[in-house]
């Protein structure tokens, strides 16, 4: 960051004063002001070689510790998270996307009256989408380790929500067209001993993907995660693949001009690529396919680091038994130990 107040010019990095200099400069008045341009009086331009990643301008000099303060508020958890959500790229064959989970709580059909029901694992209906069928209202609101009164119990692990069967693709492209669930992504930042791991949880209604005569299930979860070195900067990406992943140092990770990650989305199963194509699925001798051809996606951010009640509830987010558990609870170390996850994956 640079200041000049009229009398001296000053450069700071990472916060810190390191060059000053008492100057004067003229107002070039008219001129356009150029960032990463610098035109000599010979003519000849020299240009920076690297990315600007965010550029402010004030009207007056900040003092040492604005620019301290500044530069706190930009490397938060928070900030980071936001920085630098991936662009999620589809097939073009997709029918399903990532919004947000309280699509699977709200389809109550409406006026064609069915609804998405959460049941124990007995049948016994403990709520419902539409308030007025069996049980209490479903809801985020209403999942949790306690379900709220007049319920009061502790939910299990075998309690699942049930979509409505006949009706998926439908719902799920009504809840995409409307703009209070769609493009949604679930992000955490978990602190490291030399760093920090951003990750990106998207949920998609449904799995469609079939292996031989298994795969497809009712809702879906899939997760990303990017690691950061101790000055915040991206060292290194792990997209996950069923019941794999794949890492790739930062360099060699596509992205886009914001620096931001780019996700192939595989059509129906929605694991992650880090390149467009068909991708082999070991050991199970099919194939993905990842054109990103389809939707281009930029998600809002869910900021989950303060794991939010219903992220604790124990069932399964679907009917099938391969439906998945929520990001706290699923086997294996993608959510309780990042760092083993990314070192039990392969590289890119």
């Amino acid at each position: 960051m640079a200041t000049y107040d009229g009398e001296a010019m000053r450069i700071y990095v990472d916060g810190d004063l390191v060059q000053q200099a008492t100057s004067t400069l003229s107002d070039p008045g008219g001129t356009d002001a150029v960032f990463g341009e610098a035109v000599q009086s010979n003519g000849y331009r020299n240009y920076l070689v690297g990315q600007l990643a965010h550029v402010a301008v004030y009207g007056r000099a900040l003092s040492a510790g604005e620019i301290a303060s500044h530069r706190e508020i930009m490397f938060t958890p928070e900030a980071l998270l936001k920085r630098y959500v991936p662009e999620l790229r589809l097939d073009e064959q997709e029918a399903y996307f990532p919004d947000s989970a309280a699509t699977i709580t709200d389809n109550d059909g409406g006026a064609l009256q069915y609804s998405n029901r959460l049941l124990k694992s007995d049948g016994t209906v403990i709520a419902s989408s539409d308030p007025d069928l069996e049980g209490e209202t479903l809801s985020l609101d209403f999942l949790a380790p306690t379900y709220p009164e007049p319920v009061g119990y502790a939910a299990s692990a075998t309690d699942y929500i049930d979509e409505n069967n006949d009706t998926r693709e439908m719902d799920a492209w009504e809840f995409h067209n409307d703009p209070q669930y769609r493009n949604r992504i679930y992000g955490r930042a978990v602190p490291l001993a030399d760093g920090t791991m951003l990750q990106y949880w998207a949920f998609y209604y449904n799995n469609p993907k079939t292996f031989f005569t298994g795969g497809d299930h009712e809702g879906d979860w899939e997760m990303i995660q990017i690691r950061l070195d101790e000055n915040n900067s991206p060292v290194g990406a792990t997209y996950a693949q069923h019941t794999a992943g794949e890492y790739c140092a930062w360099n060699d990770v596509e992205r886009t001009e914001r620096d931001r990650p780019v996700v192939y989305v595989a059509e129906g199963s929605h694991a992650s690529y880090f390149t467009a194509g068909d991708h082999p699925i070991p050991p199970y001798g099919v194939w993905d396919y990842a054109n990103g051809a389809g939707e281009h996606m930029n998600p809002l951010l869910i900021d989950v680091t303060a794991v939010p009640a219903w992220m604790q509830w124990p069932g399964r987010w679907g009917g099938a038994d391969s439906s998945p558990f929520g990001p706290p609870q699923q086997l294996g170390s993608k959510w309780a130990n990042p760092e083993s996850f990314e070192t039990s994956t392969g590289s890119c």
